[in-house]
């Protein structure tokens, strides 16, 4: 059964009509995409991250690469203190003001840095993105000074195997602009000092697995 989520589709069809080479690198032609299959593996990367998720109230969540706003419409409002980061927040700007969120502050490039304290999140998500990112360790070290001691991280990556490079052709995405896979990222996060706590593959473990979706705890 495919997984709802809460955001309008024919705004977000809008927005994609504004700038096809901005929401591309967003991933919206996924949750828009023709077929059903990949339009509930993205569905599903959204609940399992959201699962894997600390917000019971009175929490601090960054989304860092947060596109056009999506994760932040299935978050409860105005319960947490909610932050997206991307290189450019006009779809995310356009798409919360469509849905009436006025409770996520937006940053564009590393103006966050500066703007939210250290040791003052619980929450970091990062989903699609790390494989993107040129100097990883210093985007990981830089997540472990913001987190709070026990705070979460929730990354989601390719797989990168046979059968992602033949689902992404049959989906009709070309090029190869990713520098590392999910197990790269992996590596990368335990060195950064993150302990795995959860994970799952999607759609099936093994072979079959498309990405992954995994939950850290700052360590220290």
């Amino acid at each position: 059964m495919m997984t709802k989520l809460a955001f309008d589709e024919s705004f977000l069809r809008q927005l994609y009509g504004q700038s096809q080479a901005t929401l591309l690198e967003m991933a919206a032609p996924s949750y828009l995409h023709p077929s059903p299959f990949i339009r509930w593996i993205v569905r599903k990367r959204m609940q399992v991250a959201l699962g894997y998720l600390d917000i019971s109230g009175g929490k601090t969540l960054l989304d860092f690469g947060c596109g056009a706003g999506i994760l932040f419409l299935q978050l409860p409002p105005r319960q947490n203190a909610y932050l997206g980061v991307d290189l450019e927040i006009w779809p995310a700007q356009q798409m919360l003001a469509h849905h009436q969120r006025d409770d996520v502050r937006l940053f564009e490039g590393e103006a966050w840095v500066n703007s939210v304290a250290d040791h003052s999140l619980d929450n970091i998500v990062a989903l699609e993105v790390l494989e993107h990112v040129a100097d990883l360790p210093a985007v990981l070290k830089l997540f472990r000074r913001k987190l709070a001691p026990g705070g979460r991280l929730v990354v989601s990556g390719p797989t990168e195997n046979a059968l992602y490079k033949l689902a992404r052709r049959i989906a009709g995405f070309s090029g190869h602009y990713h520098l590392r896979n999910i197990f790269d990222i992996r590596h990368a996060v335990a060195d950064a000092g993150f302990s795995e706590e959860q994970r799952k593959a999607l759609p099936l473990p093994g072979p079959l697995a498309l990405f992954l979706v995994i939950q850290y705890s700052r360590t220290g």
